[in-house]
């Protein structure tokens, strides 16, 4: 190994030899540094845990107070719900009837034809044909003309439907709202025997116990006292018969003229069961339809249909019109 070598390697030792103490300095007791010595920052540490003694104060730095003027009150606003909106659904309008003329017929015969095989509340009304209404009348309760003194005579009970059903011709008009509302009556009547004739000259006169009727040189005497009727010929000849009566009727009443007269004063039977006219004869003309027993008869001016049932001599009157 060279010096130079040895040198480099032998002075770091050299060097720790000079520092290090001698055995007689070293310290035999430790010693802790006192509360003034200690530095500030292990003065703040020990301060962190104080003694049992020591009792923390607050002081408060703001006092609220209250004032007694104000009043609180709470005030509740309810919760509204909006209720369903109600639609008013307005109620159907009636609308009248139109009114039926003469054109209308067909079309209401068929629609009375269809009706008389339907059964049908007791009150169903039937349009009319110009005049009064036409009520649908049940069996074996006809209705009669108002002011009309007419009984009702036996009718037989078939208790069937219309003979109308078998027949080949059937009344038109009114006439068929009366057929076809009374079997009865048409059981009675039977079947029409042709088309109905319109325009019939005519002539009418109310009595206190019936009606007489000529119809173009037929008189016909309508009694309520016997529920019958009587044809009889006009015989009156003009320039050779008289014309009007003798006699003073009663205050309000009339004697009747030309062939009611001549019929009236030459029958005891019929004047007895007529009485004086309570009216004055009235021109007219007649709608008359025909049928295997009897006829129906409305006259212009009056608010009946007549009826003649030949088989029994009786006779019935309807309210309503051709």
């Amino acid at each position: 190994m060279t010096l130079s070598y040895l040198r480099w390697f032998i002075i770091p030792f050299l060097f720790l030899a000079a520092c290090t103490p001698s055995s007689d300095e070293l310290p035999t007791q430790a010693r802790f540094p006192t509360l003034t010595e200690a530095p500030p920052t292990l003065v703040a540490q020990s301060m962190r845990t104080l003694p049992p003694s020591f009792t923390p104060t607050f002081t408060p730095t703001h006092t609220a107070t209250l004032d007694p003027s104000v009043t609180a009150s709470a005030t509740l606003e309810p919760s509204v719900s909006p209720s369903a909106t109600i639609t008013n659904t307005p109620s159907p309008t009636a609308t009248d009837l139109p009114t039926l003329g003469p054109d209308d017929r067909p079309l209401i015969a068929f629609a009375l034809t269809a009706a008389a095989a339907t059964v049908l509340p007791d009150d169903f009304q039937v349009p009319n044909f110009g005049g009064p209404d036409v009520t649908l009348i049940p069996q074996d309760t006809p209705t009669l003309a108002p002011g009309v003194p007419t009984a009702i005579p036996a009718l037989a009970t078939t208790g069937g439907l219309p003979i109308a059903n078998a027949c080949t011709l059937s009344p038109t008009g009114g006439f068929q709202t009366i057929y076809l509302g009374n079997p009865d009556i048409a059981n009675q009547l039977g079947c029409a025997t042709g088309a109905v004739q319109t325009n019939i000259p005519a002539a009418w006169q109310d009595f206190e116990g019936g009606i007489m009727i000529w119809l173009n040189g037929e008189i016909l005497v309508f009694t309520t006292s016997t529920d019958t009727f009587q044809s009889l010929p006009d015989t009156f000849i003009e320039g050779s018969d008289p014309e009007t009566s003798t006699e003073t009727p009663p205050t309000g009443l009339f004697a009747p003229i030309r062939g009611f007269l001549k019929v009236w004063s030459g029958n005891s039977v019929i004047r007895t069961n007529l009485g004086w006219a309570t009216n004055v004869e009235n021109g007219t003309v007649a709608t008359v339809q025909s049928f295997n027993n009897g006829r129906m008869i409305h006259l212009a001016g009056r608010p009946d249909v007549l009826i003649t049932l030949a088989p029994n001599g009786s006779w019935l009157a309807f309210q309503g019109s051709y």
